[in-house]
């Protein structure tokens, strides 16, 4: 697919872990505005986008030359808080790997009581959850037992665009037909709507899910708890 403005700014807001109705709206738009973009970007928005986020490179942005980013490192677009502060996020147990999904369906309600407490020491922007490693598929990087905080990436992202794969190794797929499978993503065919998937440890083979079988993608930020 032929990158352009549009594509751009989706993939910024993938970068940033906020939906393109989310961005659209913290840029002073209305919350269609990215995904109606034909061209160009409104000067006035552009502003307000070059404001809101003094790391996006407009030059890129705009003509697709250099890199998305100004600072040298491409994965320190979260700024960093005064006061660093715990969260606890919903944690999606070994039980919903196999396929089932009522457990995970059940960590957006307010009373689920699983959480992992998590030090915070940047701004997080979008949802984010984590999820309880089992298997040896993922190893040496993931163990058995390991705990990762994740984020969500919103549809629209990559349901017409292919996802940015080089910013981010692990990826989480919660698929209808085989639960929560934790991956390498190594390609996306945005027109077959397929994702290969491929694990670390050698002894497994690639697989291939189809995008209407897919209910949330996260990328996995970090891991917050190491099983022993």
């Amino acid at each position: 697919m032929e990158e352009t403005v549009k594509t751009r700014i989706q993939a910024f807001a993938e970068h940033i872990g906020l939906s393109c109705r989310e961005l659209s709206v913290s840029m002073g738009a209305s919350p269609g505005y990215i995904n109606s973009i034909s061209k160009s970007i409104a000067p006035d928005k552009l502003g307000s986008l070059s404001a809101q986020y003094p790391d996006l490179n407009i030059a890129w942005l705009l003509t697709g030359e250099g890199s998305m980013l100004l600072s040298d490192n491409p994965k320190t677009t979260a700024v960093p808080i005064d006061t660093p502060e715990v969260v606890y996020l919903p944690v999606v147990p070994h039980s919903a790997r196999a396929g089932t999904l009522g457990e995970y369906e059940q960590l957006f309600a307010d009373d689920y009581s699983r959480r992992q407490p998590v030090l915070v020491t940047r701004q997080m922007h979008g949802r984010y959850i984590c999820f309880q490693i089992e298997g040896d598929s993922m190893e040496p990087t993931l163990r058995h037992g390991d705990v990762v905080m994740a984020r969500h990436i919103d549809r629209d992202l990559y349901k017409d665009s292919k996802l940015h794969l080089r910013s981010w190794s692990v990826w989480i797929i919660v698929t209808r037909t085989d639960g929560i499978l934790i991956k390498e993503i190594a390609d996306h065919d945005v027109k077959g709507g397929v994702l290969t998937l491929h694990s670390l440890n050698p002894l497994y083979e690639d697989l291939t899910v189809h995008l209407s079988d897919v209910i949330d993608i996260y990328n996995v930020i970090e891991i917050v708890s190491r099983h022993l």
